[in-house]
């Protein structure tokens, strides 16, 4: 007799702990990922001057009147406000005598690169060409984006968590609601385009392909899922002893 009240106990037992555990909130972690491609409106030139002199100030001078000339041209395709100078540096360059086997100084080297942002996209080949007549030898780089991304943030967002809630219910225990505990974002803007050297792309000026800007996001989202009908942290279904 009272062999048969312990397992009757046990039992009871039993049905309050798998009673409880499914009342508990679950937790799940999941990653949803949400990109948008929209067509660029701008392109960013990195582009400038070097030249060498005998001395600091003839270098310094040859460089003024490039780079005189090439700020005039850009202010024809870009905002003056937005116009910046992105590197700047003199130094006096060495080189080696191979009968004496010591470096000697050699002449000054001023370099001036500036970031011009052309709001005109189609136009950034004729600005290019146009500064490589005025001097300009250095083209380090065209990237290309658009003056306004919040649409496209936002419809980027808006997928990552769509996929995020996704995932979630294919995760959650039937019969349960979800609510977001923790959400965290990174993301990501490109790809970029680079053009390199000078006179190749005077050559193929009119061939740059800005092709499409690819706006991704990624969410990491934590949710709960609680039984539906309960809230969280109550108790449902306790046996009595």
């Amino acid at each position: 007799m009272r062999l048969r009240c312990w397992f009757i106990g046990l039992s009871i037992m039993l049905i309050v702990s798998v009673s409880g555990w499914a009342s508990d909130p679950v937790t799940i972690k999941v990653q949803g990922t949400g990109d948008v491609r929209i067509t660029p409106d701008v392109a960013v030139v990195w582009l400038g001057v070097q030249q060498e002199g005998a001395e600091a100030v003839e270098a310094l001078r040859s460089s003024y009147t490039v780079v005189e000339a090439l700020t005039a041209i850009f202010k024809e395709y870009a905002p003056h406000d937005r116009i910046k100078t992105s590197e700047f540096y003199l130094y006096r360059s060495e080189r080696w005598d191979s009968h004496t086997n010591q470096s000697l100084p050699g002449p000054f080297v001023v370099r001036h690169v500036f970031e011009v942002p052309v709001r005109e996209i189609e136009r950034a080949a004729e600005m290019i060409d146009r500064s490589v007549d005025a001097g300009a030898n250095v083209i380090q780089n065209i990237q290309y984006s658009v003056q306004d991304k919040t649409m496209a943030w936002e419809e980027a967002y808006g997928r990552a968590l769509e996929q995020a809630r996704w995932k979630a219910s294919l995760l959650a225990p039937a019969g349960t609601d979800m609510t977001i505990v923790t959400i965290a974002d990174s993301y990501t803007s490109g790809p970029m385009f680079g053009a390199q050297g000078g006179a190749a792309v005077t050559e193929l000026a009119d061939m740059f392909m800005p092709g499409q800007l690819k706006i991704a996001v990624t969410l990491d989202v934590t949710f709960a899922a609680v039984q539906s009908g309960a809230e969280e942290g109550t108790d449902v279904g306790r046996g009595e002893d």
